[in-house]
């Protein structure tokens, strides 16, 4: 009797695939799946997300990175500022015929980096993956101010929004479960554990942010039933095109104002990854909590989540490649590239 293996595109490929379930699973089941989700507390589900990954980040390869600051500083304050100026200037596009949808594009550019994917993207690209993980948790850990804050610029200017509120519900639900699971390492017997089941806390993450987006759409589709909020198909397929561009655009300004910087190709590689991608369960978070008159903002926000699955796979090849330049200069001064 032969045995059963499973698909190599399934392996590599499964969480794009659920994640394209969560999103239409939803749509044309609200109902049944509304009862599941009234269960689930938005912020406990993204505090548990930044926990497991606070678990999983190596403390010591953060220090060591932190020997060249003003080069994180700098990095964190690029992907943060790169994203919130195209996205405003996407949102124009969409402000006069769907403010929802307009609103989501503006949350999503204002968002840390992802926590994971970020660093997985640097080092299949054979980028400065110890530049990438102090970044990830230079800009999650900064997110608590400077995500209210562009918020408070961008979205402030035609609605109200507590600045304060903000930064007190992103440091409750990010900051704190990031320290927490960093804190908890300090143990050596919890390193040992999360080190031995390191791919399963990887997949509960996964699976909580899944959860999160079908929830988002959960949310979304009721409030487009209630008259919250309503989507054509040229508006849907407009705000793809425009979360694909403002990736794209992110990525591209990344790597040139990396090299306009000086930085090799290993650090570019980081900068372009940390900077572009944004994440989506704290993305999904600011939608429930603080703009829940606005059933489809949480839809832009998958949208660029799927986008940078996507490209992103792309761009690890042409980097690898040579495609967009070769390396230059030294190696990092943290050592060769992970």
């Amino acid at each position: 009797m032969g045995s059963w293996t499973v698909s190599p595109f399934l392996v590599r490929h499964w969480f794009l695939l659920a994640l394209a379930f969560a999103v239409a699973a939803p749509i044309y089941w609200p109902g049944a799946l509304h009862p599941l989700h009234d269960l689930i507390d938005p912020g406990l589900n993204v505090a548990a997300v930044m926990l497991i990954n606070g678990l999983t980040l190596d403390g010591r390869r953060i220090l060591k990175s932190l020997r060249r600051p003003g080069r994180v500083l700098s990095g964190v304050l690029i992907g943060y500022a790169v994203l919130a100026v195209l996205g405003f200037g996407a949102s124009r596009l969409l402000l006069e015929t769907n403010r929802s949808l307009a609103l989501g594009v503006l949350v999503i550019s204002a968002m840390p980096t992802t926590l994971a994917s970020s660093i997985i993207w640097t080092r299949m690209a054979r980028g400065n993956a110890a530049l990438a993980l102090v970044l990830v948790v230079a800009s999650n850990g900064l997110g608590f101010l400077l995500t209210p804050l562009i918020l408070f610029l961008t979205i402030g200017t035609f609605m109200t929004l507590s600045l304060e509120e903000m930064m007190a519900g992103f440091a409750l639900v990010v900051l704190t479960p990031l320290a927490l699971g960093q804190g908890l390492r300090l143990a050596g017997p919890v390193v040992q554990v999360v080190d031995r089941h390191a791919r399963t806390l990887s997949n509960a993450s996964r699976l909580l942010i899944l959860l999160a987006v079908s929830g988002a759409v959960v949310s979304g589709v009721t409030g487009v039933e209630a008259g919250r909020g309503e989507m054509s198909g040229w508006e849907l397929a407009a705000v793809s095109l425009v979360t694909v561009a403002v990736h794209a655009a992110a990525a591209a300004l990344c790597w040139i104002l990396g090299r306009t910087l000086g930085w090799n190709r290993e650090d570019r590689t980081a900068l372009l990854f940390c900077g572009s991608q944004k994440t989506l369960p704290a993305a999904l978070y600011v939608s429930t909590e603080f703009l829940p008159g606005f059933g489809l903002v949480p839809i832009p926000c998958v949208l660029y989540h799927v986008g940078q699955l996507i490209l992103d796979s792309w761009l690890v090849e042409a980097i690898r490649s040579g495609g967009l330049g070769s390396a230059s200069g030294k190696s990092p001064a943290g050592g060769p590239p992970a």
